[in-house]
């Protein structure tokens, strides 16, 4: 089985997913490409992102090991330059058994067993190398102070196959293949049935095979001891038959499929964790950046249905604006399924929804967040709706703008099931504000009726006639761009 430093649990741990156009519409693209990521590790980093965990035990997993990388700084670096070597030979052996088996297939007479002892040497180096690659890997964990589930766990893995119990052998066995020629001290030994079809093969010394040729036996005095057991041979010249050739092809054939089946095996087991270093790299550079940025970060509380959070910054504002010229937000607990934010056009309330967006995505991730603290609860899936409610329209673009709202709605709702959070932001203010309101007012109690959380920035003050008080708590922003219950 794989192992994974991205899940406790490769194919059982469940994830979510977030709204097609949320990457966007938070701004979350704009902000990883900020940390100035190789394009791989930024495509690999959103896409872990847009999966986030919402269990836990599982999120406590990602966060142990980002811990554990930033307490070991060189350790990353270690790691990724072993399980770069690792996948490069896993092509370079894809490439070489592809070329070495067409030689195999267009080779001839004497030919076939060369061709054939090149795939055995080849196949003996490679698992040589990935045996090597991942004893350094053990290596470099056990010079660290590992606290981590998931990176103890691979230790322990490595530890496994890299075990002394078997390991040496291996590697001899592969230095057998690799240095394997008609002169050398390795002989391949066969085992025939009845009807004369090879059902074994293996590599030996030559040196240990007792040979003895009845005919040429000779008297000697034993002294009492018996004569040790030899294998009976006969000379056979098979210098102008194909037999011979046929079988020692098929020999190296066999074993070199042996060799491949285990190199294979352990670049499957191995190689998913080193994909997934790139996600902690993006991380370790986040959280550097946040230093930097000389802004409070924290690991938020996870579970309940409370969302609190104290000195909360937005990250996309930290990317072009000093920290002392950004107003952190302050929420107190709130269980309330809806919160619903208004105030002045510019006072700050899409840059608050941006904000609780990205620490809810960043926390189902493992990852901190910028505040001081924070309690966050655990969703499913996260939808977003971002409206152009506050530029000016002509009639014919507004009620084309109203149109395409409803249509961009109803996908959502066909697609959010339960345990889900909503965010959306001046949604339906392109008609008339009573209109909207109403309208508006069935959606968000269907989303709540469903089992989910909305919170909603909007310029519709008639909502409140709509919704019962209960159903959501009302929050304002004030011309300091806080955001105040009213």
């Amino acid at each position: 089985m794989e192992i994974s430093l991205l899940y406790r649990s490769k194919n059982d741990t469940p994830t979510g997913g977030i709204g097609r156009d949320t990457v966007d519409r938070l701004a979350l693209r704009r902000l990883i490409e900020g940390l100035h990521l190789s394009g791989s590790d930024a495509e690999y980093c959103l896409r872990t992102l847009s999966a986030p965990l919402f269990n836990a035990e599982d999120i406590a997993y990602r966060r142990e090991i980002l811990q554990d990388f930033a307490e070991n700084p060189a350790l990353l670096d270690e790691l990724d330059r072993i399980w770069d070597r690792l996948s490069r030979l896993r092509k370079d052996q894809a490439d070489l058994k592809k070329e070495k088996r067409a030689a195999i297939r267009t080779a001839r007479g004497e030919a076939v067993p060369d061709a054939a002892k090149n795939l055995l040497q080849a196949a003996g180096l490679t698992l040589k190398r990935c045996l090597l690659l991942l004893d350094a890997a053990k290596r470099t964990l056990h010079a660290c102070a590992l606290t981590s589930q998931g990176l103890c766990r691979l230790k322990n893995e490595l530890e496994e196959v890299t075990s002394p119990a078997i390991h040496p052998s291996l590697l001899r066995l592969c230095t057998q293949m690799e240095q394997y020629s008609e002169i050398s001290g390795v002989a391949i030994r066969l085992r025939l049935n009845d009807g004369g079809a090879v059902v074994a093969c293996d590599l030996m010394d030559r040196q240990s095979i007792p040979f003895s040729i009845p005919e040429a036996k000779k008297k000697r005095f034993l002294f009492g001891k018996r004569e040790s057991d030899s294998v009976s041979a006969a000379a056979v010249d098979l210098r102008s038959c194909p037999l011979r050739s046929n079988l020692r092809a098929e020999a190296m054939q066999s074993l070199a499929d042996l060799a491949d089946r285990v190199s294979a095996a352990l670049f499957d087991r191995f190689l998913t964790a080193g994909r997934e270093l790139s996600f902690y790299r993006a991380a370790l550079c986040y959280t550097e950046w946040l230093r930097e940025k000389d802004v409070p970060t924290c690991f938020a509380e996870l579970g309940g249905e409370v969302i609190a959070f104290e000195r909360l910054y937005d990250p996309l504002l930290l990317q072009t604006m000093d920290a002392k010229m950004i107003t952190p937000n302050d929420l107190s607990g709130d269980s309330a399924r809806g919160l619903l934010i208004t105030g002045a056009n510019g006072s700050g309330k899409t840059v608050w929804l941006r904000s609780v967006g990205l620490m809810q995505i960043f926390t189902q991730a493992g990852l901190p967040i910028p505040a001081l603290s924070a309690q966050v609860p655990l969703y499913r899936q996260i939808y977003t709706h971002f409206s152009s409610g506050e530029k000016e329209l002509t009639a014919d673009e507004r009620a084309g703008r109203f149109e395409q709202e409803v249509r961009e709605l109803a996908a959502m709702l066909d697609e959010i099931g339960t345990n889900g959070l909503v965010l959306l932001n001046e949604t339906f203010q392109t008609t008339a504000y009573r209109e909207g309101a109403e309208g508006l007012s069935h959606i968000l109690r269907y989303l709540t009726e469903g089992g989910n959380r909305w919170i909603l920035t909007t310029h519709l003050t008639e909502l409140s006639v709509h919704l019962d008080s209960g159903e959501l708590t009302a929050l304002r922003a004030d011309h300091t761009h806080r955001i105040q219950p009213i």
